[in-house]
């Protein structure tokens, strides 16, 4: 069984008929019909159906046959508009300003209270679906409120547009000097702002010191002094003045000619300028620089570039600086063409270290700093000031990077043989030795178990005496000269003896033969030291194993990462640390030194503006996130062999649990430094929170991050994890800081109540 139809609307005492369908048809099928609600609506044997009052009733139809096959019809009573009221019938309103009408719909039990504004003359007067009227224009026009369920029930507004009054004038001059023939226009703001009526009338009290146009235009015409006054049109009593004083011609303009489009750091140039008129009395300038730490200027001119930047110099007369000429110069810096390291091939001892010497070229680039960085931190280590230290015995590069251009860089492989030679000491030093002698020197090495014990001898003059691979000087001629050995493995660790040459009386005769004497070693105990031939073979050393890396990552004025082999502190408290007192991170630092998250270093610091390696961070972010780290995943990057000890479970277990990914060439990369938009794609997915699906973001540079880590970057600065750059850039590809990661992990802990 089915009705004709499935739901009515009627007003009360209105009737609708319902005709039920029997499928199949039968002549035999009878119809019951019921309503549920008979104070709103009833229904006859016929199905004929009343509305009573506002409300809803549903109507059933039901076989008299069988009670089971039925069907129904909702019926909606309606209650009708049958008037609508405004709160107010009149309205005056100022041109530009805005007032708020209220339609009532009655009855208050009304079914349908929607209402449509509607103004008469849209230019003279707007309103809005909400009822805000805004006055437009002067004029009347009429707001029509209108029943949506019935436009034929209505109500108005007579609405009547006043003028903005004008209260008064505001010149953006009070006092102008000018010389004669000169021109200076005068700007008058009527007030307020939004007066009707904004014209005003200018005069000139005197014409023959100046004269005024229309438009506010002054002329200086002789030299005196007078009035300009502005009049308001709509009020004559709202006027406003200017003082006028015309004085004899000085300097009236200054200007730059020739200008070098810039100027290298340590360079200098003379800048030229006109003076105008060229018959002033005075042409006196005085020369400034906006900031002299980018460049000087002399009291002649005379620019030197001092910093990388922009500046700007100017040249103001002296009588007044208001009269000057001003200029934007650019100070370039001397850019870096290559790098060049003094050794490119050096053997280390284990725990030897040697300073790297570096020539920028040219000599005078502006920005020589370097960063130095080891390809395997394992074997040896480099500090920021080029200090290499070893490690372990192996091979390593050592590249020295020029900061301004990664492409210009250096190289020097270091072989860590063992232990390396800490002194080498002459034992027997001649003052004297006379013309056709020879003395054999004999030379103690320190430590007995260095592993190249190799020496060797240089003669500062071999005019005068010379000195052989074993130590045998033979003296020429009268003179002074030095012999100095140093230990081949580490030139550095030498000794030196300086000797008289003299003429002998007697002459000696020559030895037919050179003896080799010994070079000492001193022995470990309080025994004898061992005595070891020059070229004897060194024992060689056993190879140290690295130790773990703290949590440490690199400064960006290129101060390495901590190597493996220092000692972390592990201290929680801030005050125990020299380097974080009153630094912007330094809450977040105390919320993880307490929790265990990060570690000090042995000069007492905490480094938080250092950088940080993939794998340093890594080791961080799921100590932080609370990961069980095991031991029996395996690490299936293509470059694990380079993944410290240290950090193996830990980036294994990430990987695993989807956490950090590697590149597409297979490679996890741990020595890389970590960027922005790594480290919060990293931490977000430790912690578990998900990108956001809409990943538009306002940064100046959102073009420049990319999609795979947008949806994360945009969650996190949601949840105020991290914020963009005062310039409006997030800077994806940044090189991130311990404090940026620490602040951004204890934000994180805190989110999920860690």
């Amino acid at each position: 069984m089915s009705i004709d139809k499935l739901s009515v609307s009627i007003n009360p005492g209105e009737k609708e008929q319902l005709v039920a369908i029997f499928t199949p048809q039968s002549e035999d099928d009878k119809v019951i019909w019921k309503s549920d609600n008979t104070e709103v609506a009833v229904v006859s044997e016929n199905g004929l159906v009343t509305a009573k009052k506002s409300g809803t009733a549903v109507i059933t139809a039901v076989s008299s046959k069988d009670p089971s096959v039925y069907a129904s019809c909702d019926v909606i009573v309606i209650t009708p508009v049958t008037a609508v009221e405004i709160d107010k019938s009149k309205l005056e309103i100022k041109a530009g300003y805005t007032d708020k009408l209220i339609a009532k719909v009655l009855p208050e039990t009304a079914s349908y209270k929607g209402i449509t504004w509607t103004s008469s003359d849209e230019s003279v007067v707007r309103v809005s679906q909400s009822g805000e009227v805004t006055a437009v224009n002067i004029g009347t026009a009429v707001i029509t409120a209108s029943s949506i369920y019935n436009p034929s029930i209505k109500a108005v507004c007579s609405v009547k547009v006043i003028p903005v009054p004008v209260e008064g004038i505001s010149l953006d001059k009070q006092t102008v000097t000018l010389y004669p023939d000169d021109y200076v226009l005068i700007n008058a703001e009527v007030l307020p702002s939004n007066a009707s009526d904004k014209r005003v009338a200018w005069k000139s009290e005197n014409t023959n010191i100046a004269t005024v146009t229309a438009e506010g235009l002054v002329k200086a015409v002789n030299i005196g002094e007078t009035k300009i006054v502005a009049t308001s049109l709509y009020d004559s009593s709202k006027t406003a003045v200017c003082v006028i004083k015309v004085v004899e011609r000085p300097v009236t303009k200054v200007t730059f000619k020739n200008l070098p489009e810039s100027i290298l750091v340590g360079q200098s140039k003379a800048l030229e300028v006109t003076v105008t008129p060229a018959n002033a009395t005075n042409k006196t300038l005085v020369w400034t620089s906006s900031n002299k730490n980018v460049a000087t200027v002399s009291e002649n001119g005379i620019v030197t570039g001092v910093g990388v930047g922009t500046v700007t110099i100017t040249a103001a007369w002296k009588n007044d600086p208001s009269v000057k000429a001003v200029c934007t110069l650019k100070i370039e810096p001397v850019k870096v063409t290559a790098i060049k390291l003094k050794q490119t091939n050096i053997s280390l001892g284990i725990g030897n270290e040697v300073k790297l010497a570096v020539e920028v070229i040219p000599e005078n680039a502006t920005n020589k700093d370097i960063v130095w960085s080891t390809s395997d931190r394992n074997i040896v280590t480099v500090s920021s000031d080029g200090v290499v230290k070893a490690v372990s015995m192996g091979r390593a590069t050592i590249t020295a990077t020029s900061k301004e251009s990664s492409s210009i860089k250096a190289t020097c492989t270091v072989t860590v043989t063992g232990i390396e030679v800490s002194q080498v000491r002459i034992n027997n030093k001649p003052s004297t030795l006379a013309v056709g002698s020879t003395h054999k020197f004999s030379v103690t090495i320190n430590p007995a178990n260095a592993t190249d014990k190799t020496v060797e001898w240089k003669s500062s003059d071999t005019s005068i005496a010379t000195v052989s691979s074993a130590g045998v000087v033979t003296a020429k001629k009268a003179g002074t000269v030095t012999i100095t050995v140093n230990s081949k493995s580490k030139p550095s660790c030498k000794d030196s003896c300086t000797i008289k040459i003299v003429e002998a009386v007697t002459p000696s005769p020559t030895p037919t033969e050179i003896v080799d004497e010994p070079i000492v070693f001193p022995g470990g105990g309080g025994g004898g030291a061992p005595i070891v031939s020059i070229d004897g073979t060194p024992t060689p050393s056993p190879t140290a194993t690295a130790t773990p890396s703290p949590t440490a990552g690199k400064t960006p004025s290129v101060t390495p990462n901590p190597t493996p082999t220092q000692t972390v502190i592990d201290s929680d408290s801030l005050d125990f640390f020299t380097d974080i007192k009153g630094h912007w991170a330094a809450e977040f630092f105390a919320d993880l030194l307490k929790k265990k998250i990060v570690s000090g270093y042995p000069d007492r610091t905490l480094r938080p503006n250092a950088q940080i390696t993939r794998a340093e961070a890594t080791v961080m972010v799921m100590k932080a996130a609370g990961f069980e780290i095991s031991d029996s995943i395996e690490l299936t990057c293509s470059d694990k062999d380079t993944v410290p000890a240290w950090a193996k479970a830990y980036i294994a277990t990430a990987m695993h649990k989807g956490v950090i990914k590697g590149y597409e060439d297979g490679s996890f990369r741990p020595s890389n430094r970590l960027t922005r938009q790594e480290t919060v794609v990293l931490v977000l997915r430790a912690f578990g929170i998900e990108e956001a699906q809409d990943n538009t973001l306002t940064f100046a540079d959102a073009d420049k991050i990319p999609a795979w880590s947008k949806g994360y970057v945009k969650k996190a600065v949601e949840l105020g994890i991290i914020k963009g750059y005062n310039d409006n850039t997030f800077g994806p590809q940044r090189e991130i800081t311990r404090a940026e990661v620490a602040t951004i992990i204890s934000k994180c802990m805190k989110l999920k109540g860690k």
